[in-house]
């Protein structure tokens, strides 16, 4: 399993609209990065309360990565929103 498999998994149990969830995966001079998209509904599920949602996402697949050998790291790409 490859880590932008590892991400997609995890993430399209949580949400409400699993096939609205993508993972981009890209590389630079620190590792891996993967890029995460879920409706905007889905947003607040992965960020959790408080973002220990997505810091445990973050901690797992940082575990992942480090057992292949590699810095894996995830973003949630969330679009602005304004305030009300």
């Amino acid at each position: 399993m490859t880590p932008e498999e590892f991400v997609t998994t995890i993430v399209r149990e949580m949400v409400k609209n699993p096939d609205s969830v993508s993972v981009e995966t890209t590389r630079d001079k620190g590792g891996m990065i993967c890029t995460v998209k879920v409706a905007d509904e889905d947003a607040k599920l992965i960020i959790g309360r408080r973002g220990k949602t997505i810091t445990l996402i973050k901690d797992l697949v940082y575990i992942f990565g480090a057992r292949r050998g590699e810095r894996v790291n995830v973003i949630l790409d969330v679009p602005d929103k304004p305030r009300n």
